[in-house]
């Protein structure tokens, strides 16, 4: 059995998760007036497909259709992420040189 991850606030928008007593990533996102952005998800690489980024990207998704609002990001174009955001679904909203930009779909779907 899996031992679960926990989350805990180190400010009004950045959380640290925490598995048993290592700290193994980040999590920030901010309420805005139009979006729920998230600035960051990250998990060390060991910690990675365990299904702990996706529970923690669908607790964003839960507040941004909570709020009655989008879920976007950013990520750089390099970034392997961008398949783990698309799979959740995200979706591309637009690319410049070094980024892309991502939005929950369902937002999109009742626009």
């Amino acid at each position: 059995m899996r031992e679960k991850a926990n989350v805990e606030a180190v400010d009004g928008v950045t959380k640290i998760v925490v598995l048993g007593e290592q700290d193994i990533g980040f999590y920030c996102a901010a309420l805005r007036p139009t979006e729920l952005w998230l600035e960051s998800l990250f998990l060390l690489p060991e910690h990675q497909g365990m299904g702990l980024g996706k529970q923690l990207l669908g607790q964003a998704l839960s507040q941004a259709r909570a709020a009655d609002l989008p879920l976007r990001c950013q990520v750089m174009s390099y970034n392997p992420a961008i398949g783990f955001y698309l799979s959740q679904g995200l979706f591309l909203v637009k690319e410049e040189s070094n980024s892309v930009f991502l939005e929950s779909s369902a937002y999109q779907e009742t626009r």
